[in-house]
């Protein structure tokens, strides 16, 4: 399966996204993101997915790297959200800026987790 996950970084601090009770990965924290659609460019799956869970419009820059399990394979992108918009929660549990430190510390899914690492790394 393949899927896209959206990486902002301000001052500092990410936005991650705490997975719905009702979905695979529950309460789990997440780079917001999701499924690539048939025939859909990732870039494009990650404007949509953005908007339709965060309601914000968001700027894709560059491709991060790409992690993966048995399952999925999930492209990361560094994104801006545009015009200063705020994220608003549509679909999850709760919303967060976090720390590199303080995002390792919560419960992620390991592709995620994959994620930070690769991060801190750059640091």
């Amino acid at each position: 399966m393949n899927v896209v996950c959206g990486v902002i970084e301000i001052a500092g601090k990410y936005f991650l996204a705490q997975r719905p009770k009702n979905k695979n990965l529950a309460n789990h924290w997440e780079f917001p993101g999701g499924k690539v659609e048939e025939n859909e460019l990732p870039e494009n799956a990650l404007i949509r997915e953005f908007k339709e869970e965060l309601n914000v419009d968001i700027e894709v820059n560059n491709f991060i790297s790409e992690f993966s399990n048995t399952i999925i394979t999930l492209k990361a992108y560094k994104v801006t959200l545009k015009l200063n918009q705020d994220p608003i929660n549509v679909e999850h549990q709760k919303l967060g800026w976090f720390t590199l430190d303080e995002a390792i510390a919560l419960k992620l899914g390991e592709l995620d987790k994959a994620i930070i690492e690769y991060l801190a790394k750059l640091k």
